[in-house]
């Protein structure tokens, strides 16, 4: 047997992903998102917090995932590059919120993932968020 390269994703193909990966994040399917990345994947939070490796995103979303039930993230556009093996989607979060000072009233932020294909998985993940966000109707400026 030999190990054959995974081809690069088609740009259909890079759509069909991406639909399908922003389904499993609204099912709340939290290994679906994870079977999108590669093992080695590197993600980059709006905090700057960097994580390595499928483990590492599984645990540190799994609270997450099983704690703020009812998110969704509402895509506004997204853009592929199949040649480069990009793709940049604008998102609008609805959710709980993360503040325990407003927890269970309802979060919108928006934000940007710009995805890093390799081997047709994300192999980086970076997401970049506006700092003005709304909880229970009331405009809030992360710090």
């Amino acid at each position: 047997m030999t190990n054959q390269p995974i081809e690069d994703l088609k740009r259909e193909e890079m759509i069909e992903f991406m639909d399908s990966w922003i389904k499993a994040w609204n099912d709340h399917d939290l290994e679906k998102v994870l079977e999108g990345f590669a093992g080695d994947v590197t993600f980059e939070s709006w905090t700057g917090i960097r994580l390595k490796g499928k483990n590492g995103i599984r645990d540190a979303w799994a609270a997450w995932f099983e704690g703020h039930g009812g998110f969704r993230f509402i895509p506004e556009e997204v853009f592929v590059d199949e040649k480069q093996q990009k793709a940049v989607w604008s998102w609008r979060y609805e959710g709980p919120s993360f503040s325990s000072s407003s927890a269970g009233e309802l979060e919108i932020r928006r934000g940007v993932d710009v995805l890093l294909f390799e081997g047709g998985l994300i192999k980086t993940k970076q997401t970049y968020s506006k700092t003005m966000i709304e909880i229970g109707g009331r405009k809030v400026v992360l710090k």
